[in-house]
């Protein structure tokens, strides 16, 4: 049996670095049974009461009776390989959740026993429960088949289940040790052929192959297929009740015991924790791990703690620290760590005693040994090995290990000091010694005399904080009024003035490039590269400004203690800076560093040892190599919809069409926390009844393919990475598609909020990046916001239908005047009988015109009203085949072809009103430029859309005297028709001339022209001159004869010129209101 001399508590001595999950968090219950990783990253936790609980790094969500599952007792949780998570209860039977409803195998169903202890599934996908009572239950995914003693095994009470890389079963008993299965017959293993113990609560195999059998009373028993090795408490053992076993991701070993704590194997030796080394207590019932290979502990009573690696261990008075608060740290040449404490002197330790097991603090060191001060503010190691130790109001001790005899030289103001409160020590090249002074400025000792240097030798400041021996001999004082650099023969000194950001300085470093780099009092660090200064702050990403340490180990990487844990300046992009955070927000226990000569120590090893200001973790040993990094991409998922804010059971929305009630209960139970009555479910369908979707994502409720009323048109998306240890690091960035025109920026928030969108189809695309950079895929959800009632398929086709009806309703009222005008007309030939012959004619031509006119208005309306046939044909047949886009595009040709036919139906209902009533004219004096730029404006949506512009030449001065609304008429007609005929990006010009006895206007277009033969027939309404514009716009000609009749009952004129295919000029003259 080996035996092991190395029986470390905790990690090097110290307390590890642990962190805590209890009801506070969010846990049901703080007694934890069982656990499980699963294929996504989730962590699931069964308690002996309180249910199962997910936890996703964002939140827990708690599954329970409540939700549908048998018992709130969960011994056993364990994930097939089809997704499906299985969970073993206390009397109430094996539980099945496949991401949306939990389904229930009772002993009914073929089980021999209700309480489940263990759960496993073996290569052939073939389901094995091991059950209080039953034996172990063999699942194929139809029946069950039952082995228990009377087929061989060992035990009807099976607590531990594995199936080995050979493909053997094992089963770990309670009463009477293990037994393994080979598909036919068993083989048993108990204490009277080679077990350690006959109750078997835990099995594992190792990276090697070897069988590792924990046992409740008897410590391990270890199985290479042959023999069996044993380990207990006195080979390191936290205790010999192994409860749980587990294998971590670098092939260590952990095993969790009632009452003894965690052990972890590293193959040579354990390492136990117990409440001692910072765990909440000392049961531990079950174990995993995260991803990123922090392990994960299970406590009867104490909630879930994370272990989060050898990184991190703490020091303080409860490891023998004689105080908590560290001014200075020291490694010297013989490899012994000196600590410079306030007010309770100096605590030494070796090494070597990191990894004894025995007590860490070896020599202690106070006045009662011969210092004069017990506050050491700095210390320092000379060439001659001799150990120096600055105190706060003792002046400057000096010690020689060599000697061992703890004996004291002291050097204060009477021997020539210029300050009793020595902040700073160094060495020069000479073997000159410097001490800088909390008030005194800087002392220069030979080893004889000291000489003084205050303001008055140029020193910057008489208070000295830090103090530094460059490479090239130089000594650097950082103190309250700026920077110092002493050459040998003067001062050299920084400030504000020249190039600082800041002027006390608490810390001076040389990295190895020989940059100068400067710690300040709330304006971050500063570098100093020979010639200038530059400066970083936390706008770029340091955890805080004020800074008191800095330092850079051998691979380059410079850190710095500030009052917000430690940045570790890893890289530049570009000019700025990378760094990394380490402080309590990112999960370390670090929360500020504490000012003063080597606060923060790089020792011969590369570990770093910062003083602190807290009183549990005084003392940190940080192993930067040690971090446990998760180097895979985050798994990122959509986990809810809200529309105004609202939570909404989307399950209960689609009643049983699709999900069943039990599904359809237990849903609502996830969202709600009870059941719904039928009030409720009633009143929450009449709320959402308009909105549409497809069906539901499994584990969490989100509605695929949703429909969204115009009314309901404000979403909020929830997500989150699944981050189980630094969540608060993770960001994130989306982009919804329609309704964004960028990436939104980084952002920490685990959900967004789109309101008064637009009708339309929309996308959200999200993406993460992980505490250590790493991006996630990017997903995305899609989701429609359907279009308001007045602006629906529906409310087109009755705009159409009543613009239709109107029409009809026009052309039938003057069909009928012009029949009872010919009736009319018929009984004055009867009375006229000397004029009917010329009657008869003028009937004749005015019939003749008015057929021509209908048959040209007849045959200008069939185009649109065909286009508006053919297109409500196809909305009304095939509206299932649209989509929301062709829709969108049906309903702009119905908003064209509507316009079209209005202007149309407004020129002849215009015309009509003519030939019914005649003209009435109403003159006033109107200033013809601001009425053309009137009309103007109320075509610039058309002039946007041809990109063409309109030039207003007209004097504004000039007058006209005319009916406004007739003179607008014209004006509309002249442009929308200059517009019409002009091509895109062409110009229009409006001039107007006063002739003394008419104003002359002239509307010029650079378009397409008119022929000779067509000019003949503008202004008659007898003439067909419709015809298409540079962008195929309808046109009817009607316009021009409205025109003309309005300019001549103003004694007016109207006429045009133009050259065929290059311009097109229209006149009109209006009587000069000066003559009248």
């Amino acid at each position: 049996m080996p035996k092991y001399s190395l029986n470390a508590q905790g990690d090097f001595g110290g307390l590890a670095n642990f962190t805590t999950f209890t009801t506070e968090q969010g846990l049901p219950l703080s007694s934890i049974a069982s656990s499980y990783r699963d294929r996504f990253g989730n962590l699931w936790f069964g308690t002996y009461g309180g249910g199962v609980s997910r936890y996703d790094g964002k939140s827990f969500t708690t599954f329970g009776i409540i939700n549908g599952m048998p018992s709130n007792v969960i011994l056993s949780i364990y994930e097939d390989s089809n997704g499906n998570m299985w969970f073993g209860t206390n009397r109430k039977g094996i539980c099945k959740y496949d991401g949306r409803t939990f389904t229930t195998f009772f002993e009914v169903q073929g089980l021999l026993n209700n309480s489940i202890l263990s759960i496993a599934e073996d290569k052939d996908g073939i389901m094995w429960f091991g059950t209080y009572g039953g034996g172990v239950s063999r699942f194929d995914g139809k029946k069950f088949k039952a082995y228990t003693v009377q087929d061989g095994l060992a035990d009807n009470n099976v607590r531990s289940i594995l199936q080995d890389k050979d493909g053997f079963m094992w089963f770990g008993t309670v009463l009477n040790g293990v037994s393994r299965f080979d598909g036919k017959k068993f083989k048993n293993f108990n204490k009277s052929n080679g077990l350690s113990g006959d109750t078997v609560f835990s099995i594992l195999q190792d990276n090697s192959g070897k069988l590792w059998f924990g046992t409740l009373g008897g410590g391990i028993s270890v199985y290479d297929g042959k023999d069996f090795k044993y380990f207990s408490k006195q080979d390191g053992l936290a205790n010999n009740r192994i409860w749980c076993s587990y294998l971590d991701q670098s092939g260590e070993l952990w095993f969790g015991t009632q009452g003894g704590g965690v052990s972890r194997y590293d193959g040579k030796s354990f390492t136990s924790f117990s409440s001692l080394e910072g765990l909440p207590n000392d049961y531990i019932y079950t174990i995993t791990s995260d991803k990123g290979g922090n392990i994960w502990m299970g406590t009867y009573g104490a909630g879930i703690t994370r272990y989060d690696g050898r990184a991190f261990t703490s020091y303080s008075s409860r490891q023998g620290l004689r105080a908590n608060i560290i001014y200075s740290i020291l490694e010297d040449s013989k490899g012994n760590i000196w600590l410079g404490t306030y007010n309770n002197g100096i605590s030494m330790f070796q090494s070597k005693n990191l990894l004894s097991g025995s007590p860490l603090f070896t020599k202690y060191f106070s006045m009662e040994n011969g210092l004069k001060d017990n506050s050491i503010k700095s210390i320092y190691e000379d060439s001659k090995g001799n150990i120096w130790f600055g105190t706060i109001g003792g002046g400057v001790s000096k010690y020689n290990p060599a000697t061992n005899s703890g004996n004291f030289t002291t050097y204060t103001t009477k021997n020539g000091l210029t300050d009793n409160r020595v902040n700073t020590i160094l060495e020069d090249k000479k073997g000159i010694y410097w001490f800088g002074t909390a008030g005194g400025g800087v002392s220069r000792f030979d080893g004889k005399e000291f000489k003084n240097f205050t303001i008055n030798e140029g020193l910057a400041h008489n208070i000295v904080l830090c103090s530094l021996l460059d490479k090239e001999g130089n000594i650097w004082f950082g103190t309250s009024g700026g920077l110092s650099k002493f050459d040998g023969q003067k001062f050299t000194n920084f400030t504000t003035k020249n190039g600082l950001s800041q002027n006390i300085i608490y810390s001076v470093f040389e990295d190895n490039v020989g940059n100068i780099w400067l710690g300040s009092d709330g304006n971050g660090i500063m570098k100093y590269d020979g010639k200038s200064f530059s400066y970083y702050t936390t706008e770029d990403g340091l955890s805080d400004n004020t800074v008191g340490q800095i330092l850079q180990d051998k691979e380059g990487r410079i850190f710095i203690g500030t009052n917000w844990g430690i940045s570790v300046l890893t890289g530049w992009k570009g000019n700025k800076p990378i760094f990394e955070i380490y402080n309590k927000r990112t999960g370390y226990p670090i929360k500020d560093v504490n000012a003063g000569q080597r606060g923060m120590y790089l020792d011969s090893k590369g570990v770093i040892w910062i003083a602190t200001g807290a009183d549990n973790t005084a003392l940190i040993r940080f192993d930067y190599k040690k971090i446990k990094r998760d180097n895979t991409p985050p798994i990122i998922s959509i986990q809810g919809i809200k529309l105004k804010d609202e939570v909404i059971s989307w399950y209960s929305l689609k009643g049983n069409t699709i999900y069943d009630s039990t599904t359809i209960r237990q849903q609502e139970t996830t969202v709600f926390g009870k059941n719904l009555d039928k009030n409720e479910i009633v009143k929450m369908r009449e709320h959402y009844s308009n909105i549409q979707f497809n069906h539901i994502a499994p584990i969490y409720q989100v509605p695929i393919d949703l429909k969204i009323p115009y009314d309901h048109n404000q979403i909020t998306i929830e997500y989150a990475a699944i981050e189980v240890t630094r969540p608060k690091l993770v960001k994130y960035q989306y982009y919804l598609e329609g309704y964004d025109k960028h990436w939104s920026p980084f952002t920490e928030n685990t959900s967004a909020v789109f309101g008064n969108m637009n009708e339309g189809k929309y996308t959200f695309y999200l993406k993460a990046k992980s505490p250590e950079g790493i991006w996630s895929k990017t997903i995305s959800y899609s989701f429609t916001v359907m279009p308001p009632w007045y602006r629906s398929f529906w409310a087109y086709m009755g705009y159409f239908i009543l613009f239709v009806l109107m029409l009809y309703l026009v052309v039938y009222i003057n069909s009928f005047r012009l029949k009872r005008k010919n009736i009319e007309l018929g009984r004055m030939v009867d009375e006229r009988t000397r004029d009917i012959q010329a009657q008869a004619r003028e009937l004749k031509e005015v019939n003749a015109s008015k057929d021509k006119f209908f048959r040209i208005i007849a045959h200008d309306l069939r185009s649109p009203l065909s286009g508006f046939l053919k297109l409500t044909d196809l909305m009304a047949n095939q509206s299932n085949n649209i989509s929301v886009t062709e829709y969108a595009e049906i309903s702009s040709s119905l908003n064209k072809s509507a316009d079209n036919l209005y202007k149309l139906m407004n020129n002849l209902l215009e015309w009509a009103s003519i030939q019914q009533n005649g003209i009435k004219i109403n003159k006033e004096s109107l200033n013809l430029n601001e009425l053309i730029n009137q009309n103007i404006a109320t075509i610039s949506d058309r002039l946007t859309q041809k990109k063409v512009t309109i030039k207003n030449s007209v004097d504004p001065s000039l007058e006209i005297f005319a009916d406004e609304k007739m003179i607008n008429t014209v004006f509309r007609n002249l442009l929308s028709n200059a517009i019409k005929f002009t091509k895109q990006g062409d110009k229009i010009t409006i001039d107007a001339e006063d002739k003394e006895n008419e104003i002359q206007i002239t509307v010029f277009d650079s378009g397409i022209g008119i022929s000779d033969s067509e000019l003949k027939k503008l202004f008659k309404i007898d003439e067909k001159v419709s015809r298409k514009g540079t962008d195929n716009e309808p046109s009817t000609g009607l316009g021009l004869v409205l025109c003309k009749e309005f300019i001549e009952v103003h004694g007016g004129k109207i006429w045009a010129e133009s050259e065929e295919y290059k311009w097109s000029k229209f006149h009109i003259t209006i009587p000069n209101p000066q003559l009248k």
